[in-house]
Parts: structure tokens; C-alpha cells; sequence
């Protein structure tokens, strides 16, 4: 599994913030719900678990984990550009 910090408080705050039970997700991404609580007490989901997750969601999985907007491919392609030559920092 990915290491995950803080994952069981971004869950938590994704299922109250849509209001949401544990129970519903479960359902949703094809866990059982023992496994939705085993998250939220600090265990950490698989890559697999994540995707399907963050997909519910309509997320991508870095969204989903670290609760930040991707990156557009422009602004990818800017920062790596950047951090080569010694500009970006």
C-alpha cells in the first residue's frame, strides 16, 4: 500500500462534507464497510482502493490523498522547465 498520512481525516472530512455513510461508500466502491472503518482508524488503502475511491469522488487519486487540484500539463511541463534551468523555486 501507498503511504497515506493523514488519509483517515481527508475521508472523514470527504464524508461529511457530502454526507455520506460509511455503509453508502462501501457500497459504492465494492468494500466491505469493516474496510471503510479500518481506513478511518489509520490503515492504509491500496493503490487500487485509492483509484476507486477517488474516482467516486471525481477526484484524482493526489486530490483525493494530499486534498490539492492537479496540475495542468502546461504547468507541469512549466515547472519542470524551471527547476532545470535554477529559475523555479
Amino acid at each position: 500500500p501507498i503511504r497515506c498520512l493523514m488519509f483517515d481525516k481527508r475521508l472523514k472530512s470527504l464524508l461529511e462534507k457530502h454526507d455520506l455513510s460509511v455503509a453508502k461508500l462501501a457500497r459504492e466502491v465494492g468494500v466491505p464497510k469493516s474496510t471503510i472503518q479500518s481506513w478511518l482508524a489509520k490503515s492504509q488503502p491500496s493503490v487500487y482502493h485509492l483509484d476507486k475511491v477517488a474516482a467516486y469522488f471525481k477526484m484524482s487519486i493526489d486530490e483525493l490523498v494530499f486534498d490539492r487540484k492537479p496540475q495542468s500539463q502546461a504547468e507541469e511541463l512549466f515547472k519542470e522547465i524551471f527547476v532545470h534551468t535554477g529559475t523555479y523555486k
